[in-house]
């Protein structure tokens, strides 16, 4: 199903519908690809949480710069939203289970199914102050949603955004 959605401020209508999209590609795929640039919204780290305890294979890929803010030269301040608190939290546990820790390299092993990295540059001290700034899923390498979407709050209530299913 070929679907695009725009979401604006005044309709959180759409927002909701397409939050429900999301939930049920995350909810219902055997395989879940996140590349999220921010993440801040708590119903979306529940339902990844809950893959997490259902030992899915799960792959995140997230902002550097959600986490590690550049302040200045060299220095960089550390800023975890409560979701991706609420998340590193279950990974632990998850990896703690199976003698494993979270940071770990990539693997296919079924025991060790979930997957976090963070792409971008951390530092205002480097040229190039990169960040990732990609916002998609995929389920099951057959069902894509891409725009730009990020999955907080304010993108699917307060802001302009769009979306492809």
């Amino acid at each position: 199903m070929n679907e695009i959605f725009f979401l604006k401020p005044s309709e959180n209508e759409v927002g909701k519908k397409v939050l429900k999209k999301i939930l049920e590609i995350i909810n219902n795929s055997k395989q879940v690809l996140f590349c999220i640039s921010y993440f801040t919204h708590l119903g979306i780290a529940d339902a990844i949480i809950n893959r997490i305890k259902q030992k899915k294979r799960t792959f995140i890929i997230v902002n550097s710069h959600d986490i590690l803010r550049p302040d200045g030269p060299n220095k960089s301040t550390i800023h975890v939203s409560a979701a991706l608190l609420k998340l590193f939290e279950n990974l632990g546990d998850v990896y703690e289970r199976n003698g494993k820790k979270f940071n770990q390299g990539y693997s296919d092993e079924l025991e060790n199914p979930v997957k976090i990295r963070l792409l971008g540059r951390d530092s205002k001290s480097d040229p190039l102050q990169s960040i990732m700034h990609h916002k998609f899923i995929v389920g099951d390498n057959k069902i894509v949603a891409f725009g730009s979407l990020n999955y907080t709050f304010s993108a699917f209530q307060n802001n302009f955004e769009n979306i492809c299913f």
